[in-house]
């Protein structure tokens, strides 16, 4: 026994029944194309012409400069948090970022002895010795060396950060020339 419930005639869209079709099917598609440009990604990008086989850019020597001389007020300025605060051989350090690596200097034999601090891109630093307060301004992206001489408060931007990163299976790397900002 059969039963059958449709006519003669060809079947016939229902009202909005083409357009879901379309979108239906339009999606499928655009889902597919999006899978195949993702696949191939890694692909093209090995292949394209931008990449390690370009000459590296050429070495700008940087020349060491005096740190930007900041007052009190703006040293405060904007911060909400707290500025990293440490001592070392008598002399307060305060940096806003970056870390920081101490050591002391003797000019001579029986000369006086003093602190010396490397900042990785600390952006402002503030240094008491004694009764004598010092603030300064780096560059963003840059570090510098503090001096606290007896005396006398030096502070020097000495070159461009960069992060000492050991990529072994990357291959040569390329970095940003080392200058003054602009």
């Amino acid at each position: 026994m059969t039963r059958d419930f449709g006519g003669r005639d060809r079947p016939a869209w229902r009202s909005g029944q083409r357009l879901a079709f379309v979108t239906q099917a339009g999606r499928r598609v655009g889902l597919l194309i999006a899978f195949v440009i993702f696949a191939a990604l890694p692909t093209l990008i090995a292949v394209s012409p931008i990449g390690a086989d370009l000459p590296p850019l050429p070495h700008r020597p940087f020349t060491p400069r005096p740190c930007r001389t900041i007052d009190l007020a703006t040293f405060n300025r904007g911060w909400t948090d707290d500025p990293r605060i440490f001592r070392f051989e008598g002399v307060t350090f305060a940096r806003r970022r970056g870390d920081a690596d101490c050591t002391g200097h003797r000019a001579g034999r029986d000369a006086a002895y003093w602190p010396s601090c490397d900042f990785d891109a600390p952006f402002q630093v503030a240094v008491l010795q004694g009764r004598s307060a010092a603030y300064f301004e780096v560059p963003a992206g840059f570090t510098a060396r503090v001096e606290a001489r007896p005396g006398a408060i030096r502070c020097t931007v000495t070159s461009a950060f960069d992060l000492p990163l050991r990529l072994v299976a990357a291959g040569p790397t390329r970095s940003r020339p080392a200058g003054p900002p602009p």
